[in-house]
């Protein structure tokens, strides 16, 4: 079994010889964009949550400073 099959040479499409290439599926495309738009909002709550617990974790810092200087 080999697996120095040539590219297929420009222009080629992988269609059947004879057969136009295939249109991109509409409900293909539009769950491909819902997933993308979905994983654009994951990535912005990814990023929010981690500025919130770097904040938390300098308010602990702060809060334990306070309480020795007031011990």
């Amino acid at each position: 079994m080999s697996t120095d099959a040539a590219p297929p040479a420009e222009g080629q499409t992988g269609a059947p010889e004879g057969e136009e290439p295939r249109q991109p599926n509409p409900q293909h495309q539009a769950a491909s964009r819902r997933i993308q738009q979905t994983q654009a909002q994951v990535n912005e709550v990814v990023d929010i949550m981690r500025t919130n617990v770097e904040k938390v974790l300098e308010r602990d810092q702060k809060l334990s400073e306070l309480d020795d200087r007031a011990g």
